[in-house]
């Protein structure tokens, strides 16, 4: 019986007794979904899963932090000088490999 992947991943890799799973095209920020058939002599099989595999950056993976020097609340008197008081520092990544591409100021409604 052939190996069918589920869609968007290529069929496994043999390295050895291991199993390499693989997206399609690894440019896409998705999750894939993915099950384990075993199937032993004398017709006996078992499913394992489900597994994901995250590829790239999207809300499901990575989350962004307020960089820890981003002061978020400064309260000023009349004529109190306001340098550096609205300086928007760069959020993080809690994932290295998601990195930061622009900053914009937005209204989220």
């Amino acid at each position: 019986m052939a190996v069918v992947p589920p869609s968007g991943l290529e069929a496994p890799e043999v390295v050895g007794d291991d199993r390499i799973v693989k997206p399609s095209d690894n440019s896409l920020h998705q999750a894939y979904i993915f099950y384990i058939k075993v199937n032993a002599w004398g017709g006996s099989s078992a499913f394992f899963g489900p597994y994901t595999l995250n590829v790239g950056c999207f809300n499901g993976v990575v989350l962004f932090n307020n960089d820890l020097n981003f002061i978020t609340s400064l309260p000023l008197k009349v004529g109190d000088p306001a340098l550096g008081v609205y300086t928007f520092m760069v959020p993080t990544s809690t994932v290295s490999y998601c990195v930061i591409e622009t900053n914009e100021i937005v209204n989220p409604d």
